[in-house]
């Protein structure tokens, strides 16, 4: 058997917000039941620092396990793509 000097691939597994600013954000909640008022869903949103008229939302659903408030240094990585993220937080 021959030996790898090298190897074939690597990955950077480190957490986004281990090198990144955090962004600003806003959390809230809406009312997700028509019917019922008393549920609601909350969200948090890192708003875009330059808006404009009509952009597009990204709805981004973390993993589990994870918090929104992971992100808040890695939302600005979204803004690149001139799309503010939006992320609902997992039930516990």
């Amino acid at each position: 058997a021959r030996g790898h000097s090298r190897p074939l691939a690597t990955v950077d597994a480190r957490h986004p917000t281990s090198t990144s600013r955090p962004a600003p954000f806003s959390d809230g909640s809406y009312a997700a039941a028509p019917h019922d008022p008393a549920v609601k869903l909350g969200y948090r949103v890192w708003p875009h620092p330059s808006p404009r008229p009509n952009a597009p939302l990204l709805l981004y659903f973390h993993g589990n396990g994870e918090v929104c408030s992971d992100y808040d240094a890695f939302a600005s990585r979204f803004h690149r793509l001139r799309a503010p993220p939006l992320a609902p937080p997992h039930p516990r």
